[in-house]
């Protein structure tokens, strides 16, 4: 590699990464994440991840977040076979999906909606890139912003982010308000969570 793509490629790599615990904000607190049905992302190749689970006022909402840092083939963000689900998964199959607007730091941003439903339950969830501190959950859109940031000197450093709640029996209209409230009022909590992770 020539010299420049040696110093792009180098700027990501910063060392093991530890996710900066989110702040509570706006009422919600932490909650045991059993209060959630459990499910995990069939994601790989991430440097860390963490769940954890928010309530208020009797409404609760997971948090995952899968963060990228140094990323190669089969240890990268925006990846085919990062889903929320596996194909044909055992526990969980897919009951709707789609687009929604979430009212995050900066203004609204588009992020994608799917429902999951097993033994377990009900789950509706909205899930978006990080990229940087920059947002987005188109994958073609993601890609670029990482080059960017590459060569602005920023390093690579991205993350997935997933919010999730229970959806009652015909509660779905319940669910999707819980969720934008977490996005409006806890966005800005997890956004700094993910700053400051890249920042160490």
């Amino acid at each position: 590699a020539v010299p420049a793509v040696r110093w792009v490629d180098a700027q990501g790599q910063h060392g093991p990464v530890v996710i900066e615990p989110t702040v509570p904000a706006s009422g919600w607190i932490a909650a045991q994440i059993s209060a959630i049905p459990e499910w995990e992302p069939h994601f790989g190749g991430m440097s860390a991840q963490a769940y954890s689970a928010w309530s208020k006022g009797g409404a609760t909402v997971g948090l995952y977040l899968g963060y990228y840092r140094g990323q190669e083939p089969g240890r990268e963000l925006i990846n085919s076979e990062n889903k929320i689900i596996k194909s044909k998964d055992p526990i969980w199959t897919f009951a709707g999906y789609g687009d929604v607007a979430a009212p995050l730091p900066g203004g609204a941003v588009t992020v994608r909606s799917t429902e999951i439903v097993g033994p377990r339950g009900r789950l509706s969830m909205w899930h978006w890139y990080w990229i940087g501190g920059r947002v987005t959950s188109n994958d073609y859109v993601a890609k670029v912003l990482l080059v960017l940031a590459k060569l602005a000197g920023r390093g690579d450093d991205s993350a997935a982010v997933v919010i999730y709640t229970p959806v009652a029996e015909d509660g779905r209209a319940e669910s999707q308000q819980r969720l934008e409230d977490f996005a409006r009022e806890m966005g800005p909590a997890v956004a700094a969570s993910l700053a400051a992770t890249m920042g160490r």
